[in-house]
């Protein structure tokens, strides 16, 4: 009679536990399947801009003149040269340097070299009027540069202004 009573007893778990293991996979069917889920997902995205500095670039410089009496008589020459200027970039760059007469008065020529300071003023661009007095470099790496005008002009009582213009692209 024990063995019945413990028998019975365990049957009645076995099945008790079998019913609820069944009720609560169909919960779990149906609930999972009648739920509905909201799902965002945000992104980042970031680019580093293209960047370009000049540094002491904005100058006034003043030109010396020079009678050219026994050379080219009737003319003059003005010359001057400007501080050092840094060019640097964060990635491949080109630099334009551009001359451009601004007074009224032109000169009878003009002639820039765009000078490296790094090594030893050597030239490494010359605007001038073959080329439309624009010359384009290489910026590969940090640039110290000098400009350095020459322009012949009458010798006569004027006033002269020459603006040569930097500019910094990506090519």
């Amino acid at each position: 009679m024990f063995f019945r009573l413990v028998y019975q007893r365990i049957s009645i778990s076995v099945i008790w536990l079998v019913q609820l293991t069944s009720m609560l996979l169909a919960f779990a069917c149906c609930a999972s399947s009648s739920r509905s889920a909201i799902v965002d997902r945000t992104k980042f995205a970031g680019t580093v801009p293209f960047t370009c500095r000049l540094l002491n670039g904005d100058q006034t410089v003043g030109m010396a003149y020079t009678p050219l009496s026994m050379l080219m008589p009737g003319y003059a020459l003005l010359s001057g040269t400007s501080s050092v200027i840094t060019a640097s970039a964060n990635g491949s760059a080109r630099l334009s340097v551009q001359l451009k007469n601004v007074a009224s008065v032109r000169p009878d020529a003009m002639q820039m070299q765009v000078r490296n300071a790094q090594m030893g003023n050597r030239p490494i661009a010359n605007p001038n009027e073959t080329n439309n007095h624009t010359d384009t470099l290489d910026l590969e790496q940090s640039l110290q540069l000098k400009l350095e005008l020459q322009a012949t002009v009458l010798d006569q009582p004027d006033e002269y202004e020459i603006e040569a213009t930097i500019t910094c692209f990506q090519p």
